[in-house]
């Protein structure tokens, strides 16, 4: 799911460069990873 979100754009380009800000995209996946929880559980 994670590759998913990463291909398709939803993160932009310019935030996948530098070590930085993987943190800010890890808490991203994180976020949308809990937004996609919520969904399964309804």
């Amino acid at each position: 799911m994670r590759a998913i979100i990463l291909s398709s754009g939803m993160i932009p380009k310019s935030e996948t460069n530098g070590g930085d800000d993987m943190a800010d995209i890890a808490k991203k996946i994180s976020k949308l990873d809990e937004k996609i929880g919520k969904l399964k559980e309804r």
